[in-house]
Order: C-alpha cells, then sequence, then structure tokens
C-alpha cells in the first residue's frame, strides 16, 4: 500500500498507538484518571471522520463470505476474487 500511495496519510485506531509505527496517525488516549483536553477532543474527532469511510469500505467487503471467512480456493484465484468483490461493491455505489 505504501508503494502505491507514498504520500497518503496513514490513519490507525488505538490500538496501534502503543506500537512502533510513528507514522500512522491515531486518536489520543485518555490519560489514567483525567480527561482529554478539548483540543485532544477535536483532534480524536478529525482523526474518527477520516477513520470512518475506511471502516465502513471495511465492512462492506466483510460482507462477501468468501473475504471473511476460511478461503478454500486455490490461492492464485484470490486476488482475482478480492478484485470482482470490490469491483461489485464499486457499481453498487455508482449504481445506488
Amino acid at each position: 500500500m505504501h508503494e502505491q500511495y507514498p504520500n497518503a496519510n496513514k490513519v490507525a485506531d488505538i490500538a496501534y498507538q502503543s506500537q512502533d509505527h510513528s507514522e500512522l496517525i491515531t486518536p489520543g488516549k485518555k490519560p489514567k484518571g483525567k480527561a482529554l483536553t478539548p483540543e485532544q477532543k477535536e483532534d480524536n474527532t478529525k482523526i474518527t471522520k477520516e477513520r470512518i469511510y475506511v471502516e465502513h469500505g471495511i465492512s462492506r467487503i466483510k460482507a462477501f463470505r468468501i473475504l471473511r471467512q476460511d478461503y478454500r480456493l486455490a490461492l492464485g484465484l484470490y486476488p482475482m476474487i478480492a478484485h470482482a468483490v470490490v469491483g461489485l461493491l464499486q457499481l453498487n455505489r455508482i449504481m445506488g
């Protein structure tokens, strides 16, 4: 993905914050026993508004059982099937 879109922002959820992924944009965690500042809340809201489109896309793809469950066909077919699923989702989005 990085090779295709080297300048794209990489937004992740809080789970990636503790790992060594300095290139990822993650929402801020609430400090133990304290509340987030209004600025931190605003930043988290901006990040969440970017991530929601990706999360919705992932959920649409997972609606196809062949991509959600154990894959049992030839491994060489998987990329073609994944492209077909994404194509169907895009067609559905265009056609409404």
